[in-house]
């Protein structure tokens, strides 16, 4: 079963990855996936995640929140 502390926690590192800092995108964006895994579907949201660093073409050391998140909504 999924902490939601913990879910949050990774989510904030995953959104530091993908928004600039002080953005309040970065709050709705957490709000929204949260909800998602919330509804249980932690899965899609983990690939979703892998997704949306890959289309912004992340480099490997800039998308380590984004990966660890989605290791860990995996797991």
């Amino acid at each position: 079963m999924l902490d939601i502390v913990h879910v949050l926690e990774k989510l904030w590192a995953a959104a530091r990855c993908l928004h600039p800092p002080s953005d309040p995108a970065a709050e709705d964006w957490i709000a929204l996936k949260a909800a998602r895994i919330l509804a249980g579907d932690a899965a899609g949201c983990a690939r979703d995640l892998r997704t949306e660093a890959d289309t912004r073409q992340l480099a490997s050391g800039d998308r380590t929140g984004v990966d660890k998140a989605a290791d860990y909504l995996q797991n």
